[in-house]
């Protein structure tokens, strides 16, 4: 569980990191991009108003958007003129020279039939305008150059920012083990609790039924001797369920050391087999569909644990005359152990919650079911500590299907 949040945690930090930088990155080259345009808008309408001639200019008038004296002799342009049938009235290609005539008429062409009045064509940016004798002229800017500079730009900020992805992803991994110390801590000062507070708490329980048997030895059985007796049992077992779940959840080297290379086929037949006869005497159709000669390694109890109280669960919540229904298939590199029940009504809501500790479903709170509501939690933590997962769904709203995949 530890390992699985100080992951949520990595995960969550590091995709907020990547929003950000990414917003900044995308924002920077979109100002960059709109810089190109702007600028090349600006030169290709002092074109397009001084008849597709740079107009002369003095010190003084010096534009204030970057248009210069100077402008006029870095800029490469041309135009074409188009009448109204679309054939080609005029081409000037005086102020470039990697465009000839022919190319400069094919360009406007294409640019007339997109009907865009401005925008980008390769490295060219062009502008149209309706002049009042009906013909269209179309103003050309060599970008080339600016275009270079912001695909270098987009470039170099996209390797940086992969760089600091990485930098940030080594600092998040390693700071995250000490930013978790004081949930670790916490995390197993509870599991100690519930443990110690356990074994403390079945002493008493010892006592409790000893002391009932000389009750009832100096003055006969009773009812209420019996109700102390069944309420210290079930306390008892809640008891040891508790610590069962806590070390589960804790993972402890202690649970892992008994791991074993197991036919697990023949555990899962051999714990479905206790079950046969229950679910004949209840009226309820119990089914079998198990892949022979599975092999995994795990730990044989508690593998066993978790598939009875799938099955318990299963032939509890199941209706007079329902069926249970258990297969176990070998799924490429996984297992999977899934048990279906019918049942009066499946709130898919809640779904989600059926593995929390003490919930139970409120069409479940009567006394034939008994139980505590964490029988799931252990089936749960039995599955993790497997490498794997556990989760349920229903079909039709009258079934429930608990899936297993196991690592």
């Amino acid at each position: 569980m530890l390992r699985r949040l100080r992951l949520r945690f990595i995960a969550i930090s590091l995709l907020s990191m990547i929003l950000v930088l990414f917003t900044i990155i995308s924002a920077a080259n979109y100002v960059n991009y709109r810089n190109v345009a702007n600028q090349a808008d600006g030169i290709l309408t002092m074109i397009a108003d001084n008849d597709g001639q740079f107009p002369n200019m003095t010190p003084k008038q010096d534009q204030t958007d970057g248009v210069t004296q100077e402008t006029k002799f870095e800029s490469r342009y041309f135009s074409v003129v188009l009448t109204k049938s679309g054939s080609t009235y005029s081409v000037d290609t005086s102020r470039i020279a990697a465009v000839d005539k022919k190319t400069a008429v094919k360009y406007a062409k294409k640019v007339l039939a997109s009907k865009e009045t401005k925008g980008f064509l390769q490295n060219y940016r062009f502008l149209t305008e309706k002049q009042s004798n009906g013909q269209t002229a179309v103003y050309f800017l060599d970008c080339g150059r600016s275009l270079e500079n912001y695909h270098s730009f987009f470039k170099d900020s996209f390797l940086v920012s992969l760089s600091g992805v990485a930098v940030v992803f080594a600092l998040i991994v390693f700071l995250s083990k000490m930013a978790m110390i004081p949930a670790i801590e916490s995390y197993k000062r509870q599991h100690q609790f519930i443990t110690d507070a356990g074994h403390e708490i079945k002493t008493p329980l010892t006592v409790i039924d000893a002391d009932i048997t000389v009750i009832e030895m100096e003055n006969g059985e009773s009812e209420w001797c019996d109700d102390i007796r069944k309420q210290v049992r079930r306390l008892t077992d809640l008891t040891n369920r508790l610590i069962q779940l806590s070390k589960l959840e804790e993972g402890s080297s202690d649970t892992k050391q008994h791991w074993t290379e197991m036919n697990l086929s023949e555990k899962v037949q051999d714990t479905a087999q206790s079950f046969q006869s229950r679910a004949k005497v209840d009226g309820k159709t119990f089914t079998l569909d198990i892949q022979p000669n599975i092999l995994y390694t795990g730990d044989e109890t508690i593998l066993e644990e978790m598939t009875s109280i799938l099955l318990d669960n299963a032939l509890k919540y199941s209706p007079e005359g329902g069926s249970i229904s258990l297969s176990l298939k070998k799924e490429r590199r996984d297992v999977q152990l899934v048990v279906e029940n019918t049942t009066d009504t499946v709130n898919t809501k809640n779904s989600e919650h059926l593995f929390d500790r003490f919930y139970r479903d409120d069409s479940s709170h009567n006394s034939e079911t008994g139980g505590y509501g964490i029988g799931l939690s252990i089936a749960k933590a039995a599955a993790e500590i497997h490498h794997g997962k556990i989760s349920s769904s229903s079909r039709d709203g009258h079934s429930l299907t608990m899936t297993v995949t196991l690592k």
